[in-house]
């Protein structure tokens, strides 16, 4: 699932240029595929195993997930990409044509989203996968039967709670002022800037592999930030030389 979601990138610039015709630099594609590539490699080529099914019956005699198994998480995360996808590139849009702030669009979609699962946590649903995955009653009788269980869980979820409100305070204004793809960008990249801080932290082992994705996202990074120096160098030279013509006339 981490390895399918490092590659956000590419669903949102697809869905940019499908949904609203919108046009990138020719860098920013390179920046996307080598940030991309070089997740790929750095999941890809970890030493972690990948982990068997608990129990035979949606697999074969060793617990291992049937195609059938597979196919349904590999669409799963498609559909979970594509909306990702479609959702960056519509705030995008909506930025450019009306003036709205990021605090304006994060209170509006909160509001939507916290209607929608109020009414869902309520109803009395059958059991539908992702939407209503409880056999039965409501998730709101399930999450308070939890809560009553286990009522330690209150404190790290409200810690939880004004966390999130506080990243989404950063995320809406990223949105704003840079856009999507640069916000996907950060967060991917924040990923990478995670674990090899666990290598100084805690002492873990990268494998070759991994040191060459690292190095192939730095690359990419490194990309996007000599384009933007480049061109805010040139803006000043033409800035520079406006003066100088103004003072000359």
């Amino acid at each position: 699932m981490v390895l399918g979601k490092s590659c956000k990138l590419v669903p949102v610039m697809i869905m940019n240029v499908l949904l609203y015709r919108r046009k990138f630099a020719r860098h920013k594609y390179l920046v996307v595929a080598m940030v991309t590539l070089g997740i790929t490699m750095f999941m890809g080529f970890g030493n972690e195993k990948p982990s068997k099914g608990k129990s035979s019956k949606h697999g074969g005699a060793n617990g291992e997930l049937s195609a059938y198994t597979q196919l349904i998480g590999i669409s799963y995360l498609l559909i979970n990409l594509l909306i990702d996808g479609a959702t960056n590139s519509t705030q995008d849009e909506i930025f450019a044509r009306y003036k709205v702030s990021g605090q304006q669009m994060m209170f509006w979609i909160n509001v939507f989203c916290t209607a929608l699962t109020s009414v869902i946590s309520v109803l009395p649903l059958p059991r539908i996968p992702v939407l209503h995955p409880a056999a039965s009653g409501t998730e709101l009788e399930a999450a308070l039967a939890f809560i009553r269980t286990h009522p330690d869980v209150v404190v790290p979820l409200a810690q939880f709670a004004l966390t999130g409100a506080l990243g989404q305070l950063f995320i809406f204004e990223t949105l704003q002022h840079f856009g999507s793809l640069t916000l996907v960008t950060i967060t991917l990249t924040r990923k990478l800037f995670t674990m090899l801080l666990s290598v100084i932290v805690y002492n873990h082992k990268l494998t070759p592999g991994q040191w060459l994705g690292a190095g192939v996202v730095f690359a990419g990074i490194s990309v996007e930030a000599w384009v933007k120096r480049r061109d805010v160098h040139a803006k000043r030279v033409f800035q520079e030389k406006e003066k100088a013509r103004i003072k000359t006339l």
